[in-house]
């Protein structure tokens, strides 16, 4: 099966009575399915605990991106949620060869990029820099390098 080629058909789950016995590759079947759950659970959660908690920490208003948050108290939240989710996309199947974990591939690699090369700092924002940050500077946006983009902003 290559990549290009639909998966038209996914693995039967197994019966209530099958995952109630105790032997190894239930035990593995049970995990796997919990992962799957939990790694859902942190992709629905997250907008919720991201706009919750910047209230409860800052009072502030909801920002206008869930990238935002990195400049806000919950920045921890943050990049730890994406960094979980980027790593289990790109371990997910990982040596299955279809087009569905090429994707997986791709979005596990853009959640990371967006875990460690935050959106540039908003006007106004309160939350001090990490101690690497004040010692190397921000790192600058890939637009912000391009002539087109510098040029639009002058003008």
């Amino acid at each position: 099966m290559g990549y290009l080629d639909p998966q038209t058909e996914g693995p039967q789950r197994p019966s209530e009575e099958r995952l109630a016995e105790p032997d190894a590759g239930v035990l593995y079947l049970r995990s796997y399915l919990l992962m799957r759950a939990v790694i859902g659970f942190i992709g629905l959660a997250l907008p919720f605990a991201l706009v919750l908690g910047d209230l409860a920490l800052e009072g502030g208003r909801p920002r206008g991106s869930l990238s935002e948050y990195f400049y806000t108290g919950m920045r921890d939240v943050f990049v730890g949620a994406l960094c979980v989710t980027g790593l289990f996309l790109l371990t997910y199947k990982a040596f299955e060869h279809n087009l569905d974990n090429l994707l997986s591939h791709v979005a596990g690699v853009a959640a990371l990029g967006v875990a460690l090369f935050s959106t540039d700092r908003t006007e106004g924002s309160t939350i001090a820099l990490t101690p690497l940050q004040e010692k190397m500077g921000e790192i600058p946006l890939i637009g912000e390098t391009l002539p087109s983009s510098a040029s639009a902003r002058r003008g």
